[in-house]
């Protein structure tokens, strides 16, 4: 069975995906921590809800914009993730992550889309132009 490139996938139940990120993503997370360019920021505008589900995710933004598909690599290192952005104002950006998983803690590092998304961070470092580094605390305790 090939792997589906889309970006940060969930495919339950299948032969493939036997590794255990796979349904350990899947779930509400919330921003506990936010860096970028190598400074923290204050959570106070990071209130909505990061929500994952087989494939597809959603950041919370009003009007759609939030939407996104994706894929993993868990067996990478850092294991990979690929989002392609939806919404009007980024529909069909794609973002080349990475993430690692630590019970109810996700860690994604990402570099700026302005690259044209065809970077992808080689550790989890904020330092550079767009570059950020997001931790998402599990809503709800542990899947």
């Amino acid at each position: 069975m090939s792997r589906t490139t889309a970006t940060l996938i969930l495919c339950l139940g299948c032969s493939a995906c036997a590794d255990p990120d796979h349904a350990a993503l899947i779930g509400k997370w919330k921003v506990a921590r936010y860096e970028s360019e190598g400074k923290v920021a204050s959570l106070e505008k990071f209130t909505s809800i990061l929500t994952i589900e087989d494939g597809r995710g959603d950041f919370g933004l009003d009007g759609g914009e939030g939407k996104f598909t994706y894929t993993i690599d868990p067996s990478r290192s850092p294991k990979h993730l690929d989002i392609t952005f939806g919404g009007s104002m980024v529909n069909g950006a794609k973002a080349l992550d990475i993430y690692k998983l630590d019970g109810d803690r996700l860690t994604i590092c990402s570099v700026s889309l302005r690259d044209g998304g065809e970077t992808r961070p080689a550790g989890f470092s904020s330092e550079g132009k767009g570059n950020a580094v997001v931790e998402y605390r599990r809503v709800g305790g542990a899947k």
